[in-house]
C-alpha cells in the first residue's frame, strides 16, 4: 500500500503542467500626480490673474475712493487763502498812492498762481519781493499767513519822500532811500526839487537815483537848517527851508537854494557830510547874529574845515 502511494505521488509530480504560464513581475511608471497638480494650480492662478485685470472695482471701493477725494478737496479748501488779502499800512506823513492800489496788487499776486493760494505752499518771501518790485517805496513788508482763518494779512511800512527830481522833461519822486518811486508829482508842493545839470540815462521807477551818502547829506542839511534862528534884515527867522537843489553828478556838487535867504550853499557829495553841514550852520549864525553882514551870494563848504563866503 505504501509503495503504491509513493508511485502515485511521483507520477503526479512528474506530470507536466499544461496551459499555465510561469509567473513574472510586471513593472510600469506610475503617473506623476504631484507634478500635474502644481501645473494645474499655476494654470488656475494665471487664469485668475488675467480675469482680475479686467475685473471692475466693486461699488464699495468706488465709494471709499470718492470719500477720500472729497476729504482731500475739503482739506485743500480749508488751507486756501482768500483772494482778498487784508493790507495794512503803517501810519506815515506821506502816502505815495491809495491803499486800494496796494490791495489790488496783493490780490492779483495771490490769484495768479493756484499753488500760491495754499496756506501750505504759500511762500511769503516771493510774495513780498513781488510787492516791493512793483512798489519800491515799501521799506518793510510782512505777509502773515493765518493759522485758523483764510485772510492773508499784509503789513507794510512806506518810506518817506525826499524830493521831486527833474530829469530833463521827466519828473518823479525820490524817497529817503534814493530810489525813484513814482512819476506822479501832482500836488507835491511840500517837496523841494532836485535838478540834474545834465540829464541822466536811468530814470525808471524802482531805479536808484542817489547814493546813500548823497541822500544823507541832503537830509542832514534840511534837518539842521529847520531849527536854526537867524536875524535877517531886522526879522527873526526860525528855520530855513530848501526850495531847490542843483546837482552836478560828475563833480558830485550840490548847490542848495533856500526859501528865506537869497544865497546858495555849496556842498560836495565826496566830502564828510557832518563836517560840511556843521560848518555851514556855524557860518550862518556868525554872519547873521554876530557880524550882521548878510546878504551874501554863496556859502562854499566843500573844502574841509573852511567855508568860503562870496
Amino acid at each position: 500500500m505504501k509503495l503504491r502511494r509513493k508511485q502515485k505521488i511521483q507520477s503526479r509530480r512528474a506530470r507536466p503542467i499544461i496551459g499555465r504560464s510561469l509567473s513574472s513581475n510586471s513593472y510600469y511608471r506610475p503617473k506623476n500626480t504631484a507634478l500635474s497638480s502644481v501645473e494645474t494650480s499655476q494654470k488656475k492662478q494665471t487664469e485668475e490673474t488675467k480675469k482680475s485685470r479686467f475685473k471692475l472695482p466693486s461699488i464699495g471701493k468706488l465709494v471709499n475712493f470718492a470719500i477720500v477725494v472729497l476729504f482731500s478737496v475739503l482739506i485743500f479748501f480749508a488751507t486756501t487763502l482768500s483772494s482778498t488779502p487784508d493790507v495794512k499800512i503803517a501810519e506815515s506823513n506821506f502816502q505815495f498812492r491809495s491803499t486800494s492800489e496796494y490791495q489790488e496788487r496783493a490780490s492779483s499776486l495771490l490769484n495768479e498762481n493756484v499753488l500760491r493760494k495754499s496756506k501750505i505752499l504759500f511762500r511769503s518771501q516771493d510774495f513780498e519781493a513781488s510787492m516791493i518790485e512793483r512798489f519800491p517805496e515799501i521799506s518793510a513788508i510782512d505777509a502773515i499767513v493765518p493759522l485758523g482763518g483764510r485772510n492773508l494779512t499784509v503789513s507794510m511800512s512806506l518810506s518817506e519822500p525826499l524830493a521831486v527830481v527833474s530829469n530833463g522833461s521827466e519828473k518823479g519822486i525820490v524817497d529817503e532811500n534814493g530810489f525813484l518811486v513814482s512819476k506822479d508829482t501832482e500836488n507835491q508842493k511840500n517837496l523841494y526839487t532836485i535838478r540834474f545839470t545834465t540829464p541822466q540815462d536811468t530814470f525808471d521807477v524802482g531805479s536808484r537815483i542817489f547814493t546813500t551818502e548823497e541822500v544823507n547829506q541832503l537830509q542832514l542839511l534840511s534837518k539842521e537848517l529847520s531849527d536854526i534862528e537867524l536875524d535877517y534884515k531886522g526879522k527873526k527867522l526860525t528855520g530855513l527851508n530848501v526850495t531847490e537843489v542843483l546837482f552836478n553828478v560828475r563833480d558830485g556838487q550840490f548847490e542848495v537854494k533856500l526859501a528865506e535867504v537869497p544865497y546858495i550853499i555849496k556842498l560836495s557829495a565826496y566830502a564828510d557830510s557832518e563836517e560840511q553841514v556843521g560848518a555851514t550852520k556855524v557860518t550862518l549864525l556868525e554872519l547873521h547874529n554876530e557880524l550882521k553882514k548878510p546878504p551874501v551870494k554863496y556859502l562854499d563848504a566843500r573844502v574841509p574845515g573852511r567855508v568860503f563866503v562870496l
